[in-house]
């Protein structure tokens, strides 16, 4: 999926590259991170943009629906979910920014 020259492999024809400056701060938490997954700088940084450019666009998507089928999306979005086992259970836990 990403051209990596760091690790040794080859490069895809069409890559490019991208120059950035960080405080080395920043790039010691980006490598003990990479170090974490098992992969390059490179390779880290590269999934993270991707994914945030990706998340960027997908925020931008515009999608149209007749009157009908949209009162019935705004419906949906707007009733209450149903009062099953697994709502409450998840709804008892502790969120993870209080533990």
């Amino acid at each position: 999926m990403f051209a990596v020259a760091e690790s040794g492999g080859a490069v895809d024809e069409d890559a490019v590259k991208i120059q950035l400056r960080a405080p080395k701060v920043v790039r010691d938490k980006i490598d003990r991170a990479a170090k974490v997954k098992n992969v390059t700088r490179t390779e880290f940084m590269l999934r993270a943009a991707t994914t945030a450019a990706e998340d960027a666009l997908l925020d931008q998507c515009l999608f149209s629906l007749e009157a009908e089928k949209w009162e019935q999306f705004q419906t949906a979005l707007n009733s209450p979910l149903p009062k099953t086992a697994k709502l409450k259970a998840l709804l008892r836990k502790k969120p993870a920014w209080e533990k």
